[in-house]
Formats: C-alpha cells, structure tokens, sequence
C-alpha cells in the first residue's frame, strides 16, 4: 500500500514538540488522525490549530495502565484499525541518577517504557486490521546502541535504550501479524519549532545546531513510503559537522 493511501494514524504525546508538528504536517496530508495527550488544555489547543482536519483527540495518563485501557476503549468506537502508530510519548527527566528521587524515577519509566509497551501491546489488535500496518517507534540517537558518546542523563539514555530495544524485538516478534516496526532514532531536535515556521527563520534562530521537525516528518514518510524494502532503524542527526553525535 502507497503511504499517501494511509488514513488511519495514532499519535502518542501529539500536543507538544515532535508529536504536534507531525499531526499538523499528517492533516495536511489527509490522514485521519488519533491524538493522544494527557493535558486537556494541550488537546484542546491542538485541536484549535488543526481547524477542519479529520481528528479525534484522546486523554490519557501513559503512567496509568487503566488509562490506556480506557483510551483504546474510546478509540474502538472510533474505529477498528490503525494503519499507523506512531510512539512518540515519553517522559522528562535531565537530572543525574544520583539527583532523582525514586518515586520520580518510577514514574518516569513508567511513562517512557511500561507506557509505550502498553501503548503497543494495545495497538498491535488494531493495526493488525490494516493491510500494510506500520508502527514508528521514535527513540532519539541516544537510544542507538551504536552511540559512542553517551554525556546525556543515564536514566533518560537507558530508558531510550529499552524502548529500542523494544521496537527491536518487535521487528521479529509481531511480523507473522504483518506489522512492520521501524526504530527512528533523531539527534537534537528543534521541538519548539512551529508547523510553517519558514527555512529562513529557523536557520536564524537554530543555525545547524538542531533537525528541524520538518525533516523528521519527511522521515516518518521516507518509512512509509518503501513498497519493496523494510526501514528497520535510521539515525538523523543535525547538519553540524561537530555534532557529538555517532
């Protein structure tokens, strides 16, 4: 199946950041979208910004397991298949490990990997409806076990790791359902970046220090536009050449 003929797609964590450029670049393409947030004030900002576009939004709490129950609860009224989930949800943490909390740390992995492994596990009976399903893990370069320099907070890098090696896994594990799993595994991204800021104006205030959002989107639709190959794992990084990258 084209990309282009793709309707159906969840977006974990769409009301900040990555997650809200690509539901304003993938409503711009026609897709049929399922927004997930957790902050109602977010979801109903975002769906201000989208105007006409084919959205449901969706609440829930990655942190909650009944909450993701709930959320696909919801979406099966909705419909019954997804054609493309993109895992885009995580937690915050940018502290060293010895500076967290333990309550704080526990909640932390249990949005950033017992979530987006909920998240999934859910998803995997609808996405199995679709003729061609795709499931876009993104992970950030810290999260690529060939990473050479790891100078990034150990509990978000090892977390990172996991859902890596989660999407990994899943490559083998859920392909007898005709599920592709792709790991997308950007550097730096420029996350407060607007949809239709223009070229000139984030160069102006990024330079190369960051990916612009624009050319993650591209991405997600470099994976699903292969008709005859299998994207298993692509690394964007910023175009400065002293990037501390891989």
């Amino acid at each position: 199946m084209n990309f282009m003929m793709k309707k159906k797609m969840l977006i974990t964590g769409a009301t900040s950041g990555i997650g809200t450029y690509l539901a304003h670049h993938f409503a711009q393409l026609g897709f049929t979208l399922y927004l997930h947030g957790r902050d109602q004030k977010k979801l109903d900002a975002l769906a201000k910004g989208l105007g006409s576009a084919d959205f449901t939004l969706l609440r829930c709490d990655l942190a909650d397991t009944k909450s993701i129950s709930i959320m696909f609860e919801e979406l099966s009224l909705k419909t019954n298949v997804i054609d493309v989930l993109i895992s885009n949800a995580f937690g915050k943490m940018e502290n060293e490990l010895v500076k967290i909390d333990g309550d704080a740390l526990t909640e932390f992995f249990r949005i950033s990997v017992v979530g987006t492994a909920d998240v999934i596990r859910q998803a995997i009976p609808f996405l199995k409806h679709s003729k061609d399903a795709r499931i876009i893990n993104i992970v950030a370069d810290w999260g690529f076990p060939m990473h050479n320099v790891m100078t990034g907070p150990s509990a978000y890098i090892s977390a990172k790791y996991a859902v890596h090696g989660l999407g990994a896994a899943l490559q083998t594990e859920i392909a007898k359902l005709g599920i592709k799993t792709t790991n997308l595994c950007p550097g730096i991204v420029a996350a407060d970046i607007e949809y239709g800021t223009s070229d000139a104006d984030f160069i102006n205030s990024k330079g190369n220090s960051a990916i612009h959002p624009k050319d993650l989107a591209k991405a997600v639709e470099f994976i699903l536009g292969q008709e005859f190959s299998y994207v298993r794992s692509l690394v964007l990084t910023p175009s400065n050449p002293e990037y501390n990258g891989l």
